[in-house]
Protein backbone atom coordinates (compact mmCIF):
# COMPACT_ATOMS: atom_id res chain seq x y z
CA UNK A 1 0.00 0.00 0.00
CA UNK A 2 2.51 2.82 -0.39
CA UNK A 3 -0.23 5.78 -0.71
CA UNK A 4 -0.70 7.36 -3.86
CA UNK A 5 -4.28 6.30 -5.14
CA UNK A 6 -5.35 6.63 -8.98
CA UNK A 7 -9.13 6.42 -9.18
CA UNK A 8 -9.98 4.68 -12.30
CA UNK A 9 -14.20 5.58 -12.00
CA UNK A 10 -13.44 9.07 -10.28
CA UNK A 11 -16.55 9.68 -7.67
CA UNK A 12 -17.77 12.45 -5.59
CA UNK A 13 -16.11 11.60 -2.08
CA UNK A 14 -17.80 13.39 0.53
CA UNK A 15 -15.50 13.74 3.84
CA UNK A 16 -16.96 16.65 6.80
CA UNK A 17 -15.03 17.35 10.02
CA UNK A 18 -16.97 17.97 12.76
CA UNK A 19 -16.44 17.63 16.86
CA UNK A 20 -14.86 14.48 17.90
CA UNK A 21 -15.38 12.80 21.26
CA UNK A 22 -12.74 10.91 22.96
CA UNK A 23 -12.23 8.88 25.96
CA UNK A 24 -9.88 10.91 28.87
CA UNK A 25 -6.87 8.46 28.79
CA UNK A 26 -3.92 9.72 29.21
CA UNK A 27 -2.34 11.78 26.71
CA UNK A 28 -5.74 12.17 24.84
CA UNK A 29 -7.22 15.90 25.62
CA UNK A 30 -3.79 17.34 24.17
CA UNK A 31 -5.75 16.69 21.08
CA UNK A 32 -9.03 18.42 21.94
CA UNK A 33 -7.80 22.18 20.24
CA UNK A 34 -7.38 19.75 17.15
CA UNK A 35 -10.67 17.41 17.01
CA UNK A 36 -12.92 20.82 17.26
CA UNK A 37 -10.92 22.51 14.19
CA UNK A 38 -8.39 24.26 15.72
CA UNK A 39 -5.34 25.48 13.58
CA UNK A 40 -2.43 24.84 16.09
CA UNK A 41 -1.01 21.80 15.42
CA UNK A 42 -1.67 18.72 17.93
CA UNK A 43 0.50 17.83 20.84
CA UNK A 44 2.83 14.65 20.20
CA UNK A 45 1.27 11.80 21.87
CA UNK A 46 2.81 11.14 25.00
CA UNK A 47 2.08 7.92 27.60
CA UNK A 48 -0.28 5.88 26.29
CA UNK A 49 -3.21 4.46 28.13
CA UNK A 50 -1.87 0.36 29.33
CA UNK A 51 -5.46 -0.37 30.11
CA UNK A 52 -7.83 -0.49 26.93
CA UNK A 53 -10.62 1.96 26.42
CA UNK A 54 -13.22 -0.83 24.61
CA UNK A 55 -14.79 -3.37 26.80
CA UNK A 56 -14.50 -6.71 25.12
CA UNK A 57 -17.01 -7.81 22.21
CA UNK A 58 -18.28 -6.63 19.40
CA UNK A 59 -20.90 -4.07 19.09
CA UNK A 60 -24.33 -5.82 19.02
CA UNK A 61 -26.90 -2.75 19.06
CA UNK A 62 -26.21 -2.12 15.18
CA UNK A 63 -29.03 -2.26 13.45
CA UNK A 64 -31.27 -3.06 16.29
CA UNK A 65 -34.43 -1.61 16.71
CA UNK A 66 -34.81 1.36 18.66
CA UNK A 67 -37.43 3.27 20.71
CA UNK A 68 -37.52 6.89 22.05
CA UNK A 69 -38.92 7.89 25.37
CA UNK A 70 -38.89 11.18 27.09
CA UNK A 71 -40.04 14.72 25.99
CA UNK A 72 -38.57 15.02 22.15
CA UNK A 73 -39.15 18.17 20.27
CA UNK A 74 -38.15 17.19 17.13
CA UNK A 75 -39.54 13.78 14.63
CA UNK A 76 -37.47 10.88 15.82
CA UNK A 77 -37.06 9.86 12.53
CA UNK A 78 -33.78 9.40 12.18
CA UNK A 79 -33.48 7.42 15.81
CA UNK A 80 -31.55 4.88 13.63
CA UNK A 81 -27.93 6.80 13.45
CA UNK A 82 -27.92 5.73 17.20
CA UNK A 83 -26.88 2.32 16.36
CA UNK A 84 -26.11 1.94 13.12
CA UNK A 85 -22.96 1.64 13.85
CA UNK A 86 -20.87 4.76 12.24
CA UNK A 87 -20.50 7.73 14.99
CA UNK A 88 -19.92 9.96 12.13
CA UNK A 89 -23.96 10.39 12.07
CA UNK A 90 -25.99 11.65 14.68
CA UNK A 91 -29.26 12.28 16.32
CA UNK A 92 -30.23 15.45 17.78
CA UNK A 93 -33.39 15.15 19.66
CA UNK A 94 -33.56 18.93 20.54
CA UNK A 95 -34.73 17.92 24.22
CA UNK A 96 -34.00 18.40 27.83
CA UNK A 97 -34.44 14.48 28.36
CA UNK A 98 -34.74 11.82 26.45
CA UNK A 99 -34.20 8.28 26.57
CA UNK A 100 -33.39 5.38 23.36
CA UNK A 101 -33.70 1.65 24.26
CA UNK A 102 -32.33 -0.77 22.00
CA UNK A 103 -33.76 -4.04 21.90
CA UNK A 104 -31.15 -7.19 20.96
CA UNK A 105 -34.25 -8.77 20.13
CA UNK A 106 -31.91 -11.85 22.48
CA UNK A 107 -30.67 -11.91 25.68
CA UNK A 108 -27.06 -11.15 25.28
CA UNK A 109 -24.68 -11.05 27.46
CA UNK A 110 -23.52 -7.31 27.67
CA UNK A 111 -19.96 -6.69 28.68
CA UNK A 112 -19.68 -2.79 28.93
CA UNK A 113 -21.09 0.28 26.68
CA UNK A 114 -19.84 2.66 24.42
CA UNK A 115 -21.28 6.78 23.93
CA UNK A 116 -20.33 8.67 21.42
CA UNK A 117 -21.76 12.28 22.01
CA UNK A 118 -22.11 15.03 19.43
CA UNK A 119 -21.87 18.49 21.47
CA UNK A 120 -22.01 19.78 24.85
CA UNK A 121 -25.04 20.70 27.41
CA UNK A 122 -24.37 22.70 30.98
CA UNK A 123 -25.33 20.51 33.65
CA UNK A 124 -26.46 17.21 31.52
CA UNK A 125 -26.47 14.04 32.75
CA UNK A 126 -26.85 10.61 31.74
CA UNK A 127 -27.68 6.58 33.02
CA UNK A 128 -27.29 3.15 31.16
CA UNK A 129 -29.70 0.73 32.93
CA UNK A 130 -30.80 -3.13 31.46
CA UNK A 131 -33.28 -5.42 31.59
CA UNK A 132 -33.91 -9.01 30.55
CA UNK A 133 -37.94 -8.49 30.51
CA UNK A 134 -38.44 -4.89 29.75
CA UNK A 135 -40.06 -4.21 32.57
CA UNK A 136 -37.53 -4.15 35.67
CA UNK A 137 -34.25 -2.61 34.67
CA UNK A 138 -30.70 -2.32 36.48
CA UNK A 139 -28.21 -0.23 36.33
CA UNK A 140 -25.49 -0.70 34.14
CA UNK A 141 -22.58 -2.28 36.60
CA UNK A 142 -19.20 -0.84 35.67
CA UNK A 143 -21.19 2.93 35.21
CA UNK A 144 -20.80 4.28 38.88
CA UNK A 145 -24.29 5.65 39.18
CA UNK A 146 -24.99 8.92 36.80
CA UNK A 147 -22.19 10.27 34.07
CA UNK A 148 -21.77 13.61 32.65
CA UNK A 149 -21.35 13.50 28.93
CA UNK A 150 -18.25 15.01 27.94
CA UNK A 151 -17.42 17.32 25.23
CA UNK A 152 -14.84 15.93 23.46
CA UNK A 153 -14.63 12.57 25.06
CA UNK A 154 -15.71 9.11 23.91
CA UNK A 155 -17.15 7.03 27.25
CA UNK A 156 -17.14 3.74 27.50
CA UNK A 157 -17.86 1.50 30.64
CA UNK A 158 -17.55 -2.16 31.11
CA UNK A 159 -18.83 -4.59 33.39
CA UNK A 160 -17.30 -6.98 35.55
CA UNK A 161 -16.51 -10.30 34.45
CA UNK A 162 -18.33 -12.26 33.11
CA UNK A 163 -20.99 -9.20 32.49
CA UNK A 164 -24.44 -8.53 32.54
CA UNK A 165 -26.92 -10.79 31.00
CA UNK A 166 -30.10 -8.43 29.06
CA UNK A 167 -32.13 -7.82 26.32
CA UNK A 168 -33.14 -4.38 26.44
CA UNK A 169 -30.24 -1.50 27.19
CA UNK A 170 -31.41 1.89 27.76
CA UNK A 171 -29.50 5.22 27.65
CA UNK A 172 -31.05 7.88 29.10
CA UNK A 173 -30.70 11.52 28.99
CA UNK A 174 -31.09 15.00 30.49
CA UNK A 175 -30.03 18.35 31.42
CA UNK A 176 -31.89 21.15 34.22
CA UNK A 177 -32.07 24.11 30.97
CA UNK A 178 -31.18 24.16 27.12
CA UNK A 179 -31.23 20.72 25.41
CA UNK A 180 -29.38 17.54 25.75
CA UNK A 181 -26.02 16.58 23.97
CA UNK A 182 -26.58 14.60 20.36
CA UNK A 183 -25.93 11.24 20.59
CA UNK A 184 -23.53 10.17 17.63
CA UNK A 185 -23.59 6.13 18.54
CA UNK A 186 -24.64 3.96 21.43
CA UNK A 187 -22.64 0.88 21.40
CA UNK A 188 -23.48 -2.34 23.19
CA UNK A 189 -20.86 -5.03 23.76
CA UNK A 190 -21.24 -8.62 23.73
CA UNK A 191 -17.98 -11.02 23.92
CA UNK A 192 -18.00 -14.18 21.18
CA UNK A 193 -16.13 -16.97 21.37
CA UNK A 194 -17.94 -18.25 18.51
CA UNK A 195 -16.82 -15.00 16.60
CA UNK A 196 -13.23 -14.20 17.43
CA UNK A 197 -12.86 -18.27 16.58
CA UNK A 198 -14.59 -17.49 12.89
CA UNK A 199 -13.23 -14.22 11.94
CA UNK A 200 -9.98 -13.28 10.42
CA UNK A 201 -8.87 -10.50 12.84
CA UNK A 202 -5.34 -10.12 11.12
CA UNK A 203 -2.35 -7.58 10.80
CA UNK A 204 0.17 -7.02 8.13
CA UNK A 205 3.32 -7.36 9.53
CA UNK A 206 5.18 -7.02 6.25
CA UNK A 207 7.93 -4.82 8.05
CA UNK A 208 8.35 -7.15 10.79
CA UNK A 209 11.40 -8.36 9.95
CA UNK A 210 13.03 -4.93 9.30
CA UNK A 211 11.79 -3.66 12.77
CA UNK A 212 13.55 -6.96 14.48
CA UNK A 213 16.77 -6.32 12.53
CA UNK A 214 17.34 -2.45 14.05
CA UNK A 215 16.56 -3.81 17.77
CA UNK A 216 12.65 -2.39 17.75
CA UNK A 217 11.34 -3.43 21.36
CA UNK A 218 7.44 -3.23 21.62
CA UNK A 219 5.64 -3.22 25.41
CA UNK A 220 2.01 -3.77 26.54
CA UNK A 221 0.80 -3.52 30.19
CA UNK A 222 4.61 -1.94 30.80
CA UNK A 223 6.16 -5.01 29.78
CA UNK A 224 8.39 -5.48 26.88
CA UNK A 225 7.11 -8.67 25.03
CA UNK A 226 7.22 -10.19 21.50
CA UNK A 227 5.18 -7.77 18.73
CA UNK A 228 3.34 -11.34 18.13
CA UNK A 229 2.27 -12.27 22.08
CA UNK A 230 1.35 -8.99 21.99
CA UNK A 231 -0.97 -8.76 18.77
CA UNK A 232 -2.16 -12.37 19.79
CA UNK A 233 -3.38 -11.38 23.42
CA UNK A 234 -4.98 -8.52 21.37
CA UNK A 235 -7.51 -11.13 19.62
CA UNK A 236 -4.71 -11.17 16.24
CA UNK A 237 -5.30 -14.97 14.23
CA UNK A 238 -3.99 -14.18 11.13
CA UNK A 239 -1.03 -12.53 9.58
CA UNK A 240 -0.48 -10.83 5.88
CA UNK A 241 2.50 -10.87 4.46
CA UNK A 242 3.02 -9.17 0.88
CA UNK A 243 5.63 -10.94 -1.60
CA UNK A 244 7.70 -9.15 -4.12
CA UNK A 245 9.98 -10.74 -6.45
CA UNK A 246 12.95 -9.31 -6.27
CA UNK A 247 12.27 -6.34 -4.60
CA UNK A 248 15.99 -3.60 -3.70
CA UNK A 249 17.37 -4.74 -0.37
CA UNK A 250 15.84 -8.16 -0.10
CA UNK A 251 12.96 -7.66 2.16
CA UNK A 252 10.10 -9.11 1.60
CA UNK A 253 11.27 -11.76 -0.43
CA UNK A 254 10.19 -15.45 -0.58
CA UNK A 255 13.22 -16.03 1.49
CA UNK A 256 12.08 -13.40 4.11
CA UNK A 257 8.75 -14.27 3.95
CA UNK A 258 9.33 -17.90 4.97
CA UNK A 259 11.53 -17.26 7.90
CA UNK A 260 8.63 -15.16 8.86
CA UNK A 261 5.78 -17.65 8.43
CA UNK A 262 7.60 -19.94 10.61
CA UNK A 263 7.72 -17.26 13.66
CA UNK A 264 4.43 -16.82 12.80
CA UNK A 265 3.13 -20.30 13.10
CA UNK A 266 4.61 -20.72 16.23
CA UNK A 267 2.42 -18.61 17.77
CA UNK A 268 -0.76 -20.08 16.08
CA UNK A 269 -1.54 -17.86 13.70
CA UNK A 270 -2.55 -18.47 9.92
CA UNK A 271 -1.02 -16.72 7.13
CA UNK A 272 -2.71 -14.58 4.64
CA UNK A 273 0.04 -14.18 1.31
CA UNK A 274 -0.31 -11.00 -0.21
CA UNK A 275 1.56 -11.54 -3.64
CA UNK A 276 2.16 -8.16 -5.70
CA UNK A 277 3.79 -9.77 -9.20
CA UNK A 278 5.74 -6.85 -9.12
CA UNK A 279 9.56 -6.62 -7.79
CA UNK A 280 8.36 -3.21 -5.69
CA UNK A 281 5.16 -2.01 -4.29
CA UNK A 282 1.98 -2.48 -6.64
CA UNK A 283 -1.27 -0.98 -6.06
CA UNK A 284 -4.10 1.05 -8.17
CA UNK A 285 -1.29 3.49 -9.44
CA UNK A 286 1.38 1.43 -10.35
CA UNK A 287 1.47 -2.69 -11.20
CA UNK A 288 5.00 -2.86 -12.31
CA UNK A 289 6.10 -5.93 -14.12
CA UNK A 290 8.84 -7.56 -12.44
CA UNK A 291 12.76 -7.12 -14.58
CA UNK A 292 12.89 -11.02 -15.40
CA UNK A 293 9.51 -11.68 -16.85
CA UNK A 294 9.38 -7.97 -19.34
CA UNK A 295 9.16 -9.11 -22.70
CA UNK A 296 6.86 -11.52 -22.51
CA UNK A 297 3.63 -11.79 -24.57
CA UNK A 298 0.22 -12.78 -22.87
CA UNK A 299 0.22 -16.38 -23.08
CA UNK A 300 3.93 -16.78 -21.74
CA UNK A 301 2.96 -14.32 -19.28
CA UNK A 302 0.41 -16.48 -17.52
CA UNK A 303 2.42 -19.22 -18.00
CA UNK A 304 5.17 -17.61 -15.67
CA UNK A 305 2.56 -16.34 -13.16
CA UNK A 306 0.96 -20.04 -12.65
CA UNK A 307 4.51 -21.33 -12.63
CA UNK A 308 5.50 -18.98 -10.38
CA UNK A 309 2.51 -18.92 -8.02
CA UNK A 310 2.74 -22.38 -7.59
CA UNK A 311 6.39 -22.36 -6.52
CA UNK A 312 6.08 -20.10 -3.62
CA UNK A 313 2.62 -21.62 -2.45
CA UNK A 314 5.16 -25.32 -2.56
CA UNK A 315 7.58 -23.34 -0.59
CA UNK A 316 5.76 -22.19 2.39
CA UNK A 317 4.31 -25.94 2.16
CA UNK A 318 7.12 -27.56 2.35
CA UNK A 319 8.85 -25.78 5.18
CA UNK A 320 5.32 -26.84 7.82
CA UNK A 321 3.55 -23.53 7.15
CA UNK A 322 1.56 -23.71 4.28
CA UNK A 323 -0.73 -20.29 3.16
CA UNK A 324 -4.65 -20.25 4.61
CA UNK A 325 -5.20 -17.78 2.39
CA UNK A 326 -3.64 -15.88 -0.41
CA UNK A 327 -4.25 -12.60 -2.62
CA UNK A 328 -3.83 -13.03 -6.34
CA UNK A 329 -2.19 -9.10 -6.75
CA UNK A 330 -2.63 -6.23 -4.50
CA UNK A 331 -5.30 -3.91 -5.37
CA UNK A 332 -6.15 -4.74 -8.38
CA UNK A 333 -8.91 -2.15 -9.58
CA UNK A 334 -6.81 -1.61 -12.74
CA UNK A 335 -4.93 -4.74 -12.85
CA UNK A 336 -1.84 -6.51 -13.13
CA UNK A 337 1.51 -6.41 -14.65
CA UNK A 338 1.56 -3.51 -16.56
CA UNK A 339 0.80 -3.17 -19.79
CA UNK A 340 0.05 -6.73 -20.15
CA UNK A 341 -2.46 -6.97 -17.21
CA UNK A 342 -3.24 -3.51 -17.60
CA UNK A 343 -7.28 -2.67 -17.19
CA UNK A 344 -7.16 0.77 -18.17
CA UNK A 345 -4.68 1.87 -21.05
CA UNK A 346 -3.87 5.18 -22.09
CA UNK A 347 -5.99 5.26 -25.52
CA UNK A 348 -9.27 4.08 -23.34
CA UNK A 349 -8.79 0.57 -24.09
CA UNK A 350 -10.27 -1.63 -21.87
CA UNK A 351 -7.87 -5.55 -21.26
CA UNK A 352 -10.81 -7.25 -18.85
CA UNK A 353 -9.49 -10.47 -20.91
CA UNK A 354 -5.94 -10.04 -20.60
CA UNK A 355 -6.82 -10.14 -16.83
CA UNK A 356 -9.02 -12.70 -16.62
CA UNK A 357 -6.20 -14.83 -17.92
CA UNK A 358 -3.60 -13.63 -15.74
CA UNK A 359 -6.05 -13.85 -12.67
CA UNK A 360 -7.01 -17.56 -13.70
CA UNK A 361 -3.37 -18.05 -13.71
CA UNK A 362 -2.67 -16.81 -10.65
CA UNK A 363 -5.38 -18.78 -8.99
CA UNK A 364 -4.59 -22.31 -10.62
CA UNK A 365 -1.23 -21.93 -9.78
CA UNK A 366 -2.31 -21.21 -5.72
CA UNK A 367 -4.48 -23.90 -6.22
CA UNK A 368 -1.65 -26.57 -8.06
CA UNK A 369 0.18 -25.30 -5.36
CA UNK A 370 -1.80 -25.77 -2.12
CA UNK A 371 -1.54 -29.04 0.01
CA UNK A 372 -3.68 -31.77 -0.62
CA UNK A 373 -6.30 -31.43 2.37
CA UNK A 374 -5.11 -28.00 3.49
CA UNK A 375 -8.19 -25.40 3.54
CA UNK A 376 -6.92 -22.68 1.49
CA UNK A 377 -8.87 -19.22 0.36
CA UNK A 378 -8.01 -17.42 -2.42
CA UNK A 379 -8.92 -13.54 -2.61
CA UNK A 380 -9.01 -10.90 -5.55
CA UNK A 381 -8.38 -7.26 -3.44
CA UNK A 382 -9.98 -3.99 -5.20
CA UNK A 383 -9.42 -0.76 -2.82
CA UNK A 384 -12.81 0.50 -3.12
CA UNK A 385 -14.01 0.28 0.06
CA UNK A 386 -16.49 2.86 0.20
CA UNK A 387 -17.41 3.23 -3.74
CA UNK A 388 -19.96 0.56 -4.49
CA UNK A 389 -20.34 1.38 -7.80
CA UNK A 390 -16.60 1.34 -8.68
CA UNK A 391 -16.92 -2.67 -6.61
CA UNK A 392 -19.84 -4.00 -8.55
CA UNK A 393 -18.49 -3.10 -11.75
CA UNK A 394 -14.98 -4.36 -11.59
CA UNK A 395 -16.55 -7.56 -10.14
CA UNK A 396 -19.34 -7.83 -12.91
CA UNK A 397 -16.58 -7.51 -15.62
CA UNK A 398 -13.89 -9.75 -14.40
CA UNK A 399 -16.53 -12.41 -13.38
CA UNK A 400 -17.88 -11.91 -16.97
CA UNK A 401 -14.55 -12.06 -18.18
CA UNK A 402 -14.12 -15.45 -17.06
CA UNK A 403 -12.42 -15.20 -14.00
CA UNK A 404 -13.52 -17.73 -11.70
CA UNK A 405 -12.28 -20.02 -8.65
CA UNK A 406 -11.82 -17.12 -6.04
CA UNK A 407 -13.45 -17.42 -2.98
CA UNK A 408 -13.10 -13.60 -1.27
CA UNK A 409 -13.78 -10.36 -2.09
CA UNK A 410 -10.99 -8.31 -0.63
CA UNK A 411 -11.35 -4.03 -0.23
CA UNK A 412 -9.23 -1.47 1.21
CA UNK A 413 -10.80 1.02 3.51
CA UNK A 414 -9.42 4.34 4.38
CA UNK A 415 -11.52 6.71 4.55
CA UNK A 416 -9.50 10.03 3.35
CA UNK A 417 -9.00 8.23 0.25
CA UNK A 418 -12.28 5.83 0.17
CA UNK A 419 -14.98 7.86 1.94
CA UNK A 420 -17.79 8.11 5.05
CA UNK A 421 -18.26 4.69 7.05
CA UNK A 422 -21.93 4.56 6.01
CA UNK A 423 -20.91 4.39 2.04
CA UNK A 424 -17.99 1.43 3.71
CA UNK A 425 -21.15 -0.54 5.43
CA UNK A 426 -23.79 0.42 2.46
CA UNK A 427 -20.95 -1.16 0.32
CA UNK A 428 -19.99 -4.44 1.97
CA UNK A 429 -24.02 -4.63 2.37
CA UNK A 430 -24.42 -4.60 -1.20
CA UNK A 431 -21.83 -7.15 -2.16
CA UNK A 432 -22.38 -9.76 0.08
CA UNK A 433 -26.01 -9.54 -1.31
CA UNK A 434 -24.64 -9.51 -4.83
CA UNK A 435 -21.91 -11.80 -4.89
CA UNK A 436 -22.82 -14.30 -1.63
CA UNK A 437 -19.03 -13.93 -1.47
CA UNK A 438 -17.12 -13.78 2.09
CA UNK A 439 -15.80 -10.19 2.39
CA UNK A 440 -12.90 -9.48 3.94
CA UNK A 441 -11.05 -5.70 4.48
CA UNK A 442 -7.75 -6.67 3.18
CA UNK A 443 -6.38 -3.32 4.04
CA UNK A 444 -7.75 -0.21 6.82
CA UNK A 445 -5.67 1.82 9.35
CA UNK A 446 -6.90 5.31 11.22
CA UNK A 447 -4.54 8.20 13.12
CA UNK A 448 -3.77 8.02 16.62
CA UNK A 449 -2.31 11.42 16.53
CA UNK A 450 -2.10 14.07 13.40
CA UNK A 451 1.70 14.89 14.54
CA UNK A 452 4.61 13.28 12.57
CA UNK A 453 7.99 11.50 14.03
CA UNK A 454 10.43 11.62 11.17
CA UNK A 455 10.91 14.24 7.89
CA UNK A 456 9.03 11.88 5.58
CA UNK A 457 5.14 14.04 5.02
CA UNK A 458 2.38 11.72 6.58
CA UNK A 459 -0.53 10.64 4.81
CA UNK A 460 -2.50 11.66 7.52
CA UNK A 461 -1.86 15.03 8.82
CA UNK A 462 -3.99 17.71 10.19
CA UNK A 463 -4.82 19.03 7.31
CA UNK A 464 -6.46 15.58 6.32
CA UNK A 465 -10.27 15.31 6.44
CA UNK A 466 -11.48 12.64 9.30
CA UNK A 467 -14.48 11.14 10.21
CA UNK A 468 -16.36 12.82 12.46
CA UNK A 469 -17.07 11.00 15.47
CA UNK A 470 -13.26 9.30 15.16
CA UNK A 471 -10.30 11.85 16.49
CA UNK A 472 -7.03 11.38 15.99
CA UNK A 473 -6.20 10.23 19.37
CA UNK A 474 -5.57 6.92 20.93
CA UNK A 475 -9.24 6.16 21.26
CA UNK A 476 -10.53 7.48 18.52
CA UNK A 477 -8.33 4.98 16.44
CA UNK A 478 -9.67 1.88 18.72
CA UNK A 479 -13.39 3.07 18.23
CA UNK A 480 -12.83 3.15 14.45
CA UNK A 481 -11.11 -0.50 14.36
CA UNK A 482 -13.49 -1.85 16.78
CA UNK A 483 -16.09 -0.80 14.35
CA UNK A 484 -15.29 -1.69 11.54
CA UNK A 485 -15.07 -5.48 12.88
CA UNK A 486 -18.93 -4.90 14.40
CA UNK A 487 -19.78 -3.93 10.64
CA UNK A 488 -18.66 -6.82 8.95
CA UNK A 489 -19.50 -9.33 11.67
CA UNK A 490 -22.95 -7.98 11.12
CA UNK A 491 -23.08 -8.96 7.76
CA UNK A 492 -25.73 -11.84 6.89
CA UNK A 493 -25.00 -15.34 6.21
CA UNK A 494 -21.85 -15.01 8.07
CA UNK A 495 -19.96 -13.71 4.92
CA UNK A 496 -18.17 -10.79 6.91
CA UNK A 497 -15.25 -13.00 7.06
CA UNK A 498 -12.54 -10.27 8.48
CA UNK A 499 -10.73 -7.30 8.95
CA UNK A 500 -6.47 -6.82 8.57
CA UNK A 501 -4.96 -3.74 9.77
CA UNK A 502 -1.81 -2.50 7.58
CA UNK A 503 1.13 -2.34 9.38
CA UNK A 504 0.52 -1.59 12.85
CA UNK A 505 3.88 -2.19 14.12
CA UNK A 506 5.93 0.02 11.38
CA UNK A 507 7.89 2.30 13.69
CA UNK A 508 10.24 5.07 12.73
CA UNK A 509 13.45 3.83 11.88
CA UNK A 510 12.54 1.56 8.61
CA UNK A 511 11.48 3.19 5.57
CA UNK A 512 9.04 2.39 2.90
CA UNK A 513 11.88 2.24 0.48
CA UNK A 514 15.81 2.31 1.41
CA UNK A 515 17.05 5.02 2.85
CA UNK A 516 13.61 7.00 2.90
CA UNK A 517 11.33 7.26 6.26
CA UNK A 518 7.71 6.20 6.52
CA UNK A 519 4.45 7.91 5.97
CA UNK A 520 2.37 6.11 8.10
CA UNK A 521 4.63 6.31 11.63
CA UNK A 522 1.02 7.69 13.02
CA UNK A 523 -1.38 5.10 11.38
CA UNK A 524 0.70 2.52 13.97
CA UNK A 525 -0.97 0.71 17.08
CA UNK A 526 2.20 1.18 18.72
CA UNK A 527 3.25 4.94 19.98
CA UNK A 528 6.80 5.98 18.80
CA UNK A 529 8.02 4.06 22.26
CA UNK A 530 6.95 1.08 20.95
CA UNK A 531 4.59 1.07 23.47
CA UNK A 532 0.73 -0.20 22.73
CA UNK A 533 -2.00 1.78 21.90
CA UNK A 534 -5.79 0.78 22.95
CA UNK A 535 -6.54 -0.26 19.10
CA UNK A 536 -4.06 -3.10 19.66
CA UNK A 537 -6.65 -4.88 21.71
CA UNK A 538 -9.74 -3.80 19.67
CA UNK A 539 -9.91 -7.52 18.22
CA UNK A 540 -10.69 -8.67 21.63
CA UNK A 541 -14.25 -9.34 20.37
CA UNK A 542 -13.76 -12.49 22.54
CA UNK A 543 -13.88 -13.16 26.11
CA UNK A 544 -10.47 -10.58 27.16
CA UNK A 545 -7.34 -12.18 27.25
CA UNK A 546 -4.81 -9.16 28.13
CA UNK A 547 -4.12 -8.91 31.82
CA UNK A 548 -6.16 -5.98 33.34
CA UNK A 549 -8.68 -5.68 30.63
Amino acid sequence: MMRRRMWIRPRHRRMRRATHWLRTTAGSLAALGALAGATAAPAVHAQPAQKPGLPPGLDVAIGRPVTVGGTVRRDPSDVSSVDDGDASTVWQPGAAKVSVTVDLQAPQRVSGCGVTWAGAAAGARFSVTVSTDGKTWHALPGLAGQGTPVAGIIQYADCPQPGVQARYVRLSVWTAKGRIPGIAEFRVFSPSAQAASAMMLGDDLSTMAQEEAIGTKYSADGKTQPLLAILKAGGTNYVRLRLWVNPPGGNNNLTQDLKMAREIKTYGMRLFLDIHYSDFWADPGKQNIPAAWRGQSLPALAKTVKSYTQSVMEAFAKQGTPVDMVSIGNEITDGILWPVGQLNLPDGTQQWSQLAALLNAGIAGARAGNPKGHPLKVMLHIDRGGDNAGAEWFFDNIMQAGVKGFDVIGLSYYPWFHGTLAAFRDNIRALAQRYHKPIVVAETQYPWTTANADGTPNQVDATTPLLPGYPATPDGQASFVRDIVSLVAALPNHLGLGVFYWEPAWLPGVGWEPGAGTSADNLTEFDWQGRALPAVDAYQIGPATRSGS
